[in-house]
């Protein structure tokens, strides 16, 4: 059986900043690798524990999974942190199973395909939730995770992923009413006006072209 683990500093346990799988029931035989490779690893997560060292901590977040489990579960939790701010050391999305392997773009081709539409279960997103559940994030946490969220730009691919996933998608009366109490009393500048009626015209056009076709 396989487990789903996170490390931090014993000083924020509260701020993760690396998310991992590990056949070891006791994750803190994984940490033991991870110090024992930190100085011959070239990956932001062995400089991390090398400056570190005994101030890192192991959390075992999942236990009793089998390895595809743990993998999906790695993927599911990465995605979730990095949604809300965290600044993870990981390298990739997860679910790889392999510490320091670069996988060609054949194999990762290969990977894409092998995991599109699969997901992770019901339990193991709850057994996450849970897991996660009740931690309070320093202030100087949340101030981290408020900076890395400024400025960040997303590229034209992932803002059309981002538009297309919430085609039909509607928002219940209790987020609508968030929505217009924030917006109240907002002024907007002339670019952020001028955005709006060019984002409402593509929309038209849009939609104009799919009755058409």
């Amino acid at each position: 059986m396989s487990s789903l683990y996170t490390l931090s500093l014993e000083s924020c346990p509260e701020e993760v900043r690396y998310v991992g799988i590990t056949k070891y029931d006791d994750v803190s035989m994984r940490l033991k690798a991870h110090k024992e490779k930190a100085g011959n690893v070239n990956r932001p997560v062995a400089d991390w524990i090398k400056k570190h060292g005994d101030s890192v901590k192991a959390v075992k977040v999942l236990g009793d999974l089998t390895w595809e489990e743990a993998c999906l579960a790695e993927i599911s939790l990465i995605a979730e942190l990095r949604a809300k701010g965290f600044r993870l050391l990981n390298m990739t999305d997860g679910g790889e199973g392999s510490l320091g392997k670069k996988d060609s773009e054949e194999t990762r081709r290969r990977k894409s395909l092998a995991g599109a539409g699969r997901a992770v279960s019901e339990e193991t997103k709850q057994k996450i939730s849970s897991a996660n559940s009740g931690k309070k994030r320093s202030e100087e946490a949340k101030r981290k995770m408020s900076e890395a969220k400024k400025g960040g730009n997303l590229s034209p691919e992932h803002k059309e992923k981002i538009r297309v996933s919430l085609i039909g998608r509607e928002c219940s009366s209790e987020t609508a009413a968030k929505i217009s109490a924030a917006q109240k009393g907002r002024k907007l500048s002339p670019e952020h006006l001028e955005n709006i009626k060019v984002a409402q015209k593509r929309r038209r056009e849009r939609e104009q072209k799919d009755k058409n076709d």
